[in-house]
């Protein structure tokens, strides 16, 4: 079944808020002119987003993040076109980023993707309901979060008072939802705010009247709305619904906004004659999707009396031909990280820091405070001129010191992660553009 419609400034909430209502799974298109949006949704929740423009990819946020050097970018997205790999399969196997801190890159990634198209002024969408199957243990993402943050972001003042002309009389009833995720709304709208006064079903003007502020409770109750934590009644004696009564098995709100993702609620209706149909399948358009893939399936104990349709086997990587970096070692957890001496209040669990590290966090510091200064060539530790093989030659020696992830074992204040990013990138950009 297919459920198409056309996309204005305010539809997409109602578009998200309808697939966790009903714990929809399939495939969600979202298109506005050559950009395309995707995202591959279990029991309301995406678990796999994909954009056809390269800068939203999970390469160029890696990039981006200072993890991977351009030339390791290109060879991922050669092996990937090659094997018939997914971009995350090949970082995981190579050890170019820890697992831990390739998820985090990933889960940024797909915020990013869903939040664009709420800045779109028209556009078009697709819901197709068909099965997806999540990993073992997928962490689904928490739309209301993303739908906090897309009114603060989008919503304006006309828009806001337009909205509440609709609803005129009514009261503003909170939901369940506003003490779950009332902290991610007081980051956009920092307290005292209408949230904190929200305790029963209010009428608007009241709001705006104690508030003393028009607009800007017009632009609150706007939002908490349209993400679902608050809703418009009639009566004040209403009870007030919450979104979270038809998903099943709610969780209390942590700190990452991520849950965790069940069997799809569809798979019991598919057959065991056919194979499911393909999750992998571009939407229709001319421009191929880059964005998060999922890696190869991994067999695990059902959990469902009826066993799921059987999936097709995983196709696993060829090996490398390139050398790159050595796999990351997991980090041991101590019970008290040290602190660094030009640490801040962030420090990062791990092991305590070796001499030898805290020697190259200050040759970063020392660099990003003198590198304006500094020529291509300098940076590098090379002589003006120096030929291509010096400077690749001396490109993989600072790469192997400076990685980020070499880094992110150690109980590190985040003051001094980020020197060593910001060095990293620096020496990445010196490469470029000597060689």
């Amino acid at each position: 079944m297919a459920i198409r419609g056309h996309l204005d400034r305010l539809k997409l909430f109602q578009v998200f808020r309808s697939l966790m209502q009903r714990r929809a799974t399939g495939v969600l298109t979202l298109q506005s002119g050559r950009e395309v949006r995707r995202a591959e949704v279990v029991n309301g929740y995406p678990v796999r987003t994909a954009s056809n423009r390269r800068s939203e990819g999970l390469v160029h946020a890696l990039v981006e993040e200072g993890l991977i050097s351009s030339t390791e970018a290109a060879q991922l997205r050669a092996l990937s076109r090659q094997n018939q790999t997914s971009i995350e399969v090949l970082v995981t196997h190579h050890g170019l980023v820890a697992p831990r801190r390739l998820r985090s890159v990933q889960r940024e990634v797909a915020r990013r993707i869903l939040l664009a198209p709420f800045a779109w002024a028209e556009g078009g969408y697709e819901f197709v309901e068909q099965v997806v199957r999540p990993e073992v243990d997928a962490e689904g993402i928490d739309l209301i979060d993303i739908l906090v943050e897309a009114a603060a972001r989008t919503v304006t003042d006309e828009i806001a008072q337009t909205f509440i002309r609709r609803f005129a009389g009514q009261f503003v009833a909170p939901t369940e939802l506003l003490r779950r995720h009332g902290a991610r709304f007081d980051h956009f709208f920092p307290a005292p705010n209408t949230r904190t006064m929200l305790e029963a079903p209010t009428r608007f003007d009241l709001i705006a009247r104690t508030r003393g502020e028009h607009a800007l409770a017009g632009r609150e109750v706007t939002c908490m709305v349209l993400a679902g934590l608050a809703q418009f009644q009639a009566s004040s004696q209403v009870k007030a619904a919450s979104l979270e009564q038809t998903p099943a098995t709610p969780q209390p709100q942590s700190a990452r906004s991520i849950r965790r993702v069940s069997a799809p609620a569809n798979v019991a209706r598919a057959t065991h004659s056919a194979p499911p149909p393909p999750t992998s399948a571009p939407p229709r358009h001319s421009v191929p999707l880059r964005g998060i893939v999922p890696p190869p399936s991994r067999s695990a104990p059902p959990r469902r009396a009826a066993p799921p349709p059987p999936a097709g086997p995983p196709r696993a990587p060829e090996p490398i031909a390139t050398a790159g970096p050595p796999p990351l070692v997991a980090a041991q957890q101590p019970s008290a990280p040290p602190q660094h001496a030009s640490s801040g209040q962030d420090v990062s669990a791990g092991k305590p820091p070796t001499q030898a590290i805290l020697d190259l966090i200050q040759i970063a510091e020392a660099q990003g405070r003198g590198r304006d200064g500094q020529t291509h060539y300098a940076l590098m530790g090379l002589q003006q001129g120096a030929d291509v093989a010096a400077v690749r030659t001396a490109f993989r020696s600072l790469a192997r010191d400076f990685h980020v992830d070499k880094f992110m074992r150690y109980a590190l204040p985040a003051a001094a992660i980020q020197a060593v990013k910001q060095h990293f990138i620096a020496i990445n950009r010196a490469h470029e553009v000597l060689t």
